[in-house]
């Protein structure tokens, strides 16, 4: 081995190459990312396919999805993180009038521009165009008879949204006056967010064939979503002030209470509610003094 002196100074030495350590990290980090997706892959394919993310990002999907077996587990949908109803609801929309609007005025534009080169070649083939002879009896009958499967036709053609599967809850009063919880399930378009759009169709009431079952709400009527987030397995749940008050007294506000958590809970990343009322956390709803102050889950009602 040699050591450095005084006495070597100004002598040039050979210097070591050693391996970069940027190079090493990235390779390091590169195989952590390797292993992850494939100790998830089922999971991650699952996610994709449920979501039908390639359906609304290419307009299809890749095999490898498409041959995909997804277990009942996975068939659950997730609702949606930190997302308020306001931007489920509008945004959307508002992207969608938007691109039709501009459409039209193009088309509208595109329209007047050629509409004076139109009319002058309507005009010119009208004065060249040589007087018909007067149709016979026989050709306009001949005419008339004409198959109508001659005549073409337009197809639309009607592509299926993907679909899922709505769990909401209402309430049934039996002969004895026992209040029961019942299930309903829908078939929905799939949305970027399911629980806004679980709790909206809650709020609306039982349908026509649900009602006709015997099902109700004991949800205050007038009560609007004001927004809907999850957390750590906690949905966070924003009612306007008319959910504070229940006619019905205790019952009904247990009632209320557990439509809202058994509808969020029938998602597979929820186990419990907050309940929040006009933006802010609140201990008890109405004078009854029913306890809210913290999250409820579905055995809070057993």
């Amino acid at each position: 081995m040699k050591f450095f002196d005084f006495a070597d100074k100004g002598k040039s030495s050979p210097k070591k190459k050693y391996p970069s350590v940027g190079i090493i990290f990235w390779i390091v980090f590169a195989l952590v990312l390797l292993i992850l997706f494939l100790v998830n892959r089922n999971t991650i394919f699952s996610v994709l396919k449920n979501t039908g993310f390639f359906t609304k990002v290419v307009g299809n999907e890749p095999e490898f999805i498409i041959h995909h077996e997804v277990t009942d587990a996975e068939k659950q949908p997730l609702a949606e993180l930190e997302i308020t109803a306001e931007a489920a609801a509008e945004v959307s929309p508002r992207i969608e009038v938007t691109a039709i609007t501009s459409r039209q005025d193009q088309a509208e534009k595109n329209q007047s521009a050629e509409k004076p080169a139109e009319t002058a070649k309507t005009e010119t083939t009208e004065v060249q165009k040589p007087a018909e002879p007067p149709k016979t009896e026989s050709a306009a009958k001949t005419e008339a008879e004409k198959p109508a499967a001659q005549e073409p036709q337009k197809q639309e053609a009607k592509v299926q949204a993907p679909q899922m599967d709505q769990h909401l809850f209402f309430i049934q009063i039996s002969e004895d006056g026992a209040v029961l919880r019942k299930e309903s399930v829908r078939s929905i378009d799939k949305t970027i967010a399911p629980l806004t759009a679980a709790i909206k169709a809650l709020l609306a009431g039982p349908s026509q064939s649900e009602t006709d079952k015997g099902y109700i709400s004991l949800i205050p009527a007038g009560t609007r979503l004001l927004g809907a987030s999850v957390s750590n397995g906690v949905a966070t749940i924003n009612f306007s002030e008319e959910f504070r008050f229940n006619r019905y007294g205790v019952e009904g506000y247990y009632g209320q209470l557990m439509q809202v958590v058994y509808t969020a809970c029938a998602f597979s990343n929820i186990e419990s509610v907050q309940f929040l009322v006009a933006d802010e956390k609140v201990d008890f709803l109405g004078e009854a003094g029913v306890y809210v102050g913290a999250p409820l889950s579905k055995g809070s009602f057993r």
